[in-house]
């Protein structure tokens, strides 16, 4: 029997380890819900419900009913677990610690400690903000210690970067000045031995110091017209320049890899809010996700200015248009007074500059721009018993998504997705398609590779073989006349890593950042299903890189196969920690949990 009452005419209280539901009893008291059982309609055993089945984890005990009379009203929550109102027939697990008090208040603002706020009492409160070390929110320190602190900060950030940049200069100016005069001794070297210069020597040295001597070989040469010397200088000149480029190109390629590779896998934890991920792999990825540019998450920007969910939306949306004009106008006045761009060519190389400056900048702001206006449409549903069910945006569990002002607000969300998500993928893939025929140019006859078909037997693997090289060749040609053509170089930071025939291959790539970043937030919220929907996502962004191995480099296809095979991986273990939750965090000192935590963090550094 599950009720019982002492002394009572009627079976209508619950024994430990059940609860009555109020609920269930006021639906169904009709007696003619019960006619073929010949008993007393207020006898019902069914209003008595396990008290495990209220929590939204199975797994795990979300309220204290060891006595007997327990009631849905007063139920005893734990701490740890939120519910939103007493007639509420789920209880549900928090995600912040130390955030939700539990016990049987009734009184909102009650059920959180101090400093948190909002349904799961998962927001920070005014004068709070998160605080990552301790995952909960935290009083915000004076003003004056946090303005302190945020302009040491940045100082430190703008001397960092400086120091950086100084030093790759001085060094790319050491190792080119290094190149040059190298590369004029040999040719000295090389027209004394041919007895074109004569060398005086005093005491066992030269006279002339070896720049002068250099500087003496190049003039004698112009002068008598013999340039072949240093054309073949000047080509090795370009050869060693030609091979910077590749360097730079390469590590840019293998950077933008794993950066598109960690935001995706940082993303996951507020795209699948329903997941309780491994302790050790949220930490790693809320570290890991200042790669997203959401400096507004920091908590500096909060304390500062009391920015409430709202204003930070404003600033998300509309801080990158001023982040272009800082990037485009300070440069421009800086060209334009040095060298006064006197000629065409310097302003096209100004625009070209800037362009490719704006392309990096959006490329990586624009996947947490998306995300930010894209999740404003994601709404978590809480059970609230008689009422109807609280809806609230589920990164910003404060907010209603019935409340008038996010009603307003919406119109004005609606236009930035059309100019950040939508607006600026698609005028990238305008640009690119419009320069198609700069960006996969057609190969004149002359240039083209020889088809002819060989004699005797032929084998199928040899003809795929050689309808490789073909290709090979072709776009070999392609590249060289893709990187000759000066009116795209703007673009360049487009399209540099990818091969001529995969000019669209970028858009394929921001498609796929949008999507699994941001796009997935409203597919199926808070199921299993979106998981399911990202893990199809990411294996068929693994079968289409396999397939057309886009980049030009070898080593950067095996490491974007690396990088989507660890998406693939990342979301299965997300699937596998929605389903088996305390596989990974019942028993955090249970070896296996800990072997699985350790696995999924290597699993994120995979790309490395």
């Amino acid at each position: 029997m599950t009720t019982t009452n002492n002394g009572s005419r009627h079976c209508d209280a619950c024994i430990k380890s059940y609860f009555w539901d109020s609920l269930y009893w006021e639906d169904n008291k009709n007696a003619t819900l019960f006619p073929e059982t010949g008993l007393d309609p207020e006898q019902c055993v069914d209003c008595c419900t396990r008290c495990e089945d209220i929590c939204d984890n199975d797994d795990r005990k979300c309220v204290n009913c060891e006595r007997d009379g327990s009631v849905l009203e007063t139920l005893d929550v734990k701490r740890g677990w939120w519910r939103a109102t007493p007639e509420s027939r789920e209880v549900y697990e928090c995600h912040f610690d130390r955030a939700c008090r539990g016990g049987r208040s009734t009184d909102t603002s009650a059920k959180c400690f101090d400093g948190h706020i909002g349904a799961l009492c998962g927001a920070c409160e005014r004068g709070a903000d998160y605080d990552l070390a301790r995952n909960r929110c935290a009083r915000c320190v004076r003003d004056h210690l946090m303005l302190l602190r945020a302009g040491i900060l940045f100082l430190l950030t703008m001397c960092t970067t400086a120091l950086v940049v100084m030093a790759g200069a001085r060094l790319l100016r050491r190792h080119g000045g290094a190149f040059a005069l190298w590369s004029a001794f040999l040719l000295m070297v090389k027209e004394q031995a041919k007895g074109d210069i004569e060398v005086e020597d005093a005491g066992g040295g030269t006279d002339v110091r070896v720049l002068e001597r250099v500087q003496t070989v190049v003039e004698e040469k112009e002068m008598e017209g013999r340039g072949d010397d240093r054309e073949e200088a000047e080509r090795s000149v370009e050869l060693q320049d030609s091979r910077r480029r590749s360097l730079r190109r390469s590590v840019l390629t293998k950077l933008k890899i794993m950066i598109a590779c960690w935001q995706i896998g940082s993303s996951t934890q507020s795209v699948f809010w329903q997941v309780r991920f491994p302790p050790l792999f949220s930490q790693v990825t809320h570290v890991f996700g200042f790669l997203g540019l959401t400096i507004v998450d920091v908590g500096t920007f909060q304390c500062l200015f009391g920015w409430g969910y709202f204003e930070k939306l404003l600033f998300v949306t509309l801080a990158p248009f001023g982040a272009c004009v800082l990037i485009a106008g300070p440069y421009w006045l800086v060209e334009r007074f040095r060298r006064k761009l006197e000629t065409e060519a310097d302003r096209r190389r100004v625009i070209s500059n800037i362009t490719y400056a704006t392309l990096l900048f959006l490329y990586v702001v624009l996947p947490s721009i998306s995300r930010y206006v894209i999740t404003y449409f994601s709404c978590m549903s809480f059970d609230r018993g008689k009422q109807r069910d609280l809806r609230v945006i589920a990164t910003e569990l404060s907010i209603k998504c019935t409340s008038n002002r996010y009603q307003k607000m919406a119109i004005y969300v609606a236009i930035m997705i059309a100019i950040w998500p939508v607006g600026a993928t698609f005028g990238i893939a305008v640009l690119l398609y419009r320069n198609r025929a700069k960006l996969n140019p057609a190969l004149p006859d002359e240039r083209k590779p020889n088809t002819t078909e060989p004699r005797g037997i032929v084998y199928d693997g040899f003809q795929r073989e050689q309808g490789r090289h073909t290709n090979a060749m072709s776009e070999i040609a392609k590249l060289e006349l893709r990187n000759a053509d000066e009116s795209i170089s703007g673009l360049e930071f487009l399209f540099e890593e990818y091969e001529p025939r995969c000019y669209l291959f970028p858009v394929f790539e921001i498609l796929r950042r949008l999507f699994l970043s941001s796009v997935l937030a409203v597919f199926y919220p808070g199921s299993a299903q979106q998981v399911a929907v990202g893990l199809l996502g990411s294996m068929l962004s693994y079968v289409a890189y396999s397939y057309y191995e886009a980049f030009i480099e070898d080593d950067d296809d095996i490491v974007a196969n690396v990088a989507q095979g660890e998406l693939v991986l990342i979301y299965f273990a997300s699937l596998t920690a929605y389903s088996y939750y305390e596989a990974f965090i019942e028993d955090d000192d249970d070896i296996v949990a800990n072997v699985a935590q350790g696995e999924l963090v290597l699993i994120y550094f995979a790309s490395l």
